[in-house]
């Protein structure tokens, strides 16, 4: 946070209160969703990725364009994934939602743009998107 914004960017960026209980993720009932956090940068949840209304499509199994992230130079040098074939550029990005029949399992988003609910977290070349709220 210190060293990704400046003085006057860290002014605007509010501390948000962010939604970890289990309806945030794709089971309401998941037992390893965690207590709600206070954070200024967080990653978006599961509940997030499918609200039309941030412009995404409500369907998980979608192949939503608006999900789709390309992988940047700098996270292919880091050892991000990057798909050579149907996607051509596109990477897999973590929500910060944990899957619910496993604890060593997380949601995210795949190169197609759908949602894997069930993804191991020992997998280290998928990317981040991290998000914020200002006011402006």
């Amino acid at each position: 946070y210190a060293t990704a914004f400046d003085d006057l960017q860290q002014q605007i960026i509010l501390t948000t209160t962010v939604d970890n209980r289990a309806s945030s993720t794709e089971s309401s009932s998941n037992s390893y969703a965690s207590y709600n956090t206070e954070d200024k940068v967080f990653l978006i949840s599961y509940e997030e990725a499918t609200n039309s209304s941030y412009g995404f499509s409500s369907s998980s199994s979608t192949y939503d364009n608006s999900r789709r992230k390309y992988t940047t130079d700098y996270a292919k040098s880091q050892g991000a994934y990057t798909d050579n074939s149907n996607y051509v550029g596109a990477g897999f990005w973590w929500l910060r939602s944990p899957s619910s029949s496993n604890s060593y399992e997380a949601s995210d988003i795949y190169s197609a743009g759908a949602i894997n609910s069930s993804y191991p977290v020992d997998r280290f070349n998928g990317g981040i998107v991290p998000a914020i709220w200002i006011q402006l």
